[in-house]
């Protein structure tokens, strides 16, 4: 009876073993799986902060195209405003000799 209790005791503990052995590999696979998806992310990560780099370069770029073009834009409007001005003036100039030549019969 001792001898067959022996040998199914040893079979089960060799069950327990092969079962540990099976659960350390399945925690080790799991492990891997979990670092490549790691890996997986931090690249992805990595490749997000290169482009949010990239796009705020961008923006900073924009921003001072912006300014450039606000700046000549308010030149161009003294500029247009000036000339405005000195149209209005020739056109008095011009309306004035008509009006005294109309007047005269010319």
């Amino acid at each position: 009876m001792s001898n067959g209790d022996d040998l199914t005791y040893e079979n089960e503990i060799k069950k327990i073993k092969i079962g540990l052995t099976d659960l350390e590999d399945a925690k080790k696979e799991a492990d891997i799986l979990m670092i490549k998806k790691v890996e997986k992310y931090e690249a992805q990560i990595k490749d997000l902060k290169n482009e949010i780099d990239r796009l705020s370069e961008e923006n900073s770029n924009f921003k001072i195209i912006s300014n450039s073009h606000k700046e000549l834009n308010g030149e161009l409007q003294i500029k247009v405003n000036k000339l405005e001005k000195k149209i209005r003036i020739l056109e008095t100039k011009i309306e004035d000799p008509l009006t005294v030549l109309k007047k005269a019969g010319f």
